[in-house]
């Protein structure tokens, strides 16, 4: 998938073939901020100083939010899949019975050798 942007003065494309839930969702929540700005620096094509301020600000905030929103999702993820992980080897101990062996205290060099 790629999405281009072109205007008088350039333009940009941005583009991925592995599509997740997580970049689906980060880039979601970055149209949503992206949206937000829009509505407090203002729409339309009048030309100021706020409208110069607001694209200056999308340019560096826009990617931040997006790398922060995946990484957040993803890590959510990894959790949520560690925790079924932890909870399955938990049974899987339960059921099956843990073993445990006592430590005999050895004083001499002679005992080691009568162990073995």
């Amino acid at each position: 998938m790629m999405i281009y942007r072109n205007s008088k003065k350039g333009g940009f494309a941005v583009g991925t073939n592995g599509l997740t839930a997580e970049k689906i969702a980060a880039g979601g929540i970055t149209a949503v901020v992206a949206v937000a700005f829009a509505l407090v620096f203002g729409l339309g094509k009048k030309k100021s100083k706020k409208k110069k301020k607001a694209s200056l600000w999308s340019a560096l905030i826009l990617p931040a939010v997006y790398k922060t929103a995946k990484a957040a999702l993803e890590n959510n993820n990894v959790k949520i899949t560690l925790n079924d992980a932890v909870a399955q080897y938990v049974d899987e101990q339960n059921d099956t019975g843990v073993e445990v062996v006592y430590a005999e205290p050895i004083s001499s060099e002679e005992e080691v050798y009568e162990h073995i």
